[in-house]
């Protein structure tokens, strides 16, 4: 049985019994990447239309024939032991002797509780870098979002590892391996305010009170910059502690400044909310004979409110009170929430997501959507329905 040794973290790079493989084309190489990296069996059609969704369904069952031809080339006499391809499946083969980087990330993030220090040794060591660095396919945008999703996951893996690292190390006083562990976070994630202080802390208990004092100022400076706040009052009194050689207080827990200063750029974004929309304020009167169907609205409101969001369709013949109705939901909801409109017309059948392009283009001159911590792979999603986004 071949041994396929495959290297995800950092560049790719892949060696069958030792041998590199020779996979010049950047379709083949992702192809083969995607593969080992989900270690499934994906039909055809899923393959096609994954990498190449911007052709007929024809020419891409087309296009990935030819890249599993070369992908078997460059595997050369041992392609059957290694590769599963059917009619309508393509896979790895079933009891493959594969290796791979990723694994010893994912064997830490699938135990539970207390992790084993070999374990998380071995995970560090395993990052090589970001999850196919230098690896993208500006045709194929849903292979580049499950590679951003997936070079979240496994940083994020890996930072948790050298958090409890750090820990360990620390409970053992090997504060210079500690001092490593934590640097090491910064220099992925510099905004890790908890991280600045634990570092600080082991500074200190090494006996390096100058580098730990010159800790907070490089943070506080940071935090400033980057996130126009102030350290928090834990990290300053750890400095004070540390400038004045007094015992240090036990850590507890705070939030991190990514959270505080997305919770003060949120609070300065919702005190600009658009007032409510004029089709949904002139209207005068009681709701007469709806109330039921208001209350079903409301309860609709409440369930989206509690994440089990939905859709709620109001329909009836011209006059009989869709828009009273509407609105009398809107004003219910408006001292708390944001209320977005958007109209669609029968002459713009051609245009999809007319409404909701509406609605969110009327939102952007009102908020900042950085501001609202929406992740980045959704704003590229909104992107290809509002470019201003990009």
């Amino acid at each position: 049985m071949p041994v396929l040794d495959v290297r995800l973290l950092g560049t790719p790079r892949f060696a069958l019994d030792e041998r590199e493989l020779d996979l010049s084309a950047g379709k083949v190489r992702a192809l083969l990447a995607y593969l080992v990296a989900t270690r499934q069996v994906h039909s055809r059609d899923r393959l096609a239309s994954f990498f190449w969704p911007d052709v007929r369904e024809r020419n891409a069952l087309a296009s990935l024939r030819t890249g599993l031809y070369e992908l078997r080339r460059a595997l050369g006499d041992d392609a059957r032991a290694v590769l599963r391809v059917e009619r309508s499946r393509v896979g790895l083969v079933d009891g493959l002797d594969l290796r791979i980087d990723v694994a010893a990330l994912e064997a830490v993030g699938a135990e539970q509780g207390a992790v084993e220090q070999d374990l998380l040794t071995n995970a560090v060591d395993a990052y090589g870098g970001p999850f196919l660095e230098g690896m993208s396919l500006t045709d194929a945008y849903d292979f580049d979002d499950w590679v951003t999703l997936e070079r979240e996951r496994l940083a994020n893996l890996y930072l948790s590892a050298l958090c409890r690292l750090g820990d360990i190390h620390a409970a053992g006083a090997n504060y210079p391996r500690a001092i490593e562990m934590a640097r090491r976070v910064l220099a992925i994630d510099p905004l890790r305010e908890e991280i600045h202080r634990a570092l600080m802390r082991y500074l200190a208990l090494d006996g390096q009170r100058a580098a730990a004092l010159a800790q907070y100022r490089a943070c506080a400076d940071l935090l400033s910059q980057e996130l126009g706040i102030e350290p928090l009052g834990a990290t300053t009194d750890l400095y004070r502690r540390v400038a004045s050689d007094v015992p240090l207080a036990e850590e507890h827990g705070a939030p991190s400044a990514l959270s505080r200063a997305a919770a003060i750029r949120a609070e300065s974004v919702l005190t600009r909310r658009p007032s409510l929309p004029r089709a949904l304020r002139e209207t005068d009167g009681p709701i007469i004979g709806r109330e039921s169907e208001h209350a079903t609205l409301l309860a609709s409101w409440n369930a989206a409110r509690d994440g089990r969001g939905g859709l709620a369709l109001v329909t009836g013949e011209a006059g009989v009170g869709k828009t009273r109705l509407v609105a009398a939901l809107a004003s219910d909801v408006d001292d708390e929430e944001v209320v977005l409109l958007g109209r669609c017309f029968e002459s713009a059948t051609n245009e999809p997501f007319g409404p909701i392009i509406g609605a969110l283009r009327n939102a952007l001159n009102v908020m900042d959507p950085f501001a609202l911590g929406v992740p980045t792979i959704w704003l590229r999603e909104l992107a290809r329905l509002l470019p201003e986004l990009s």
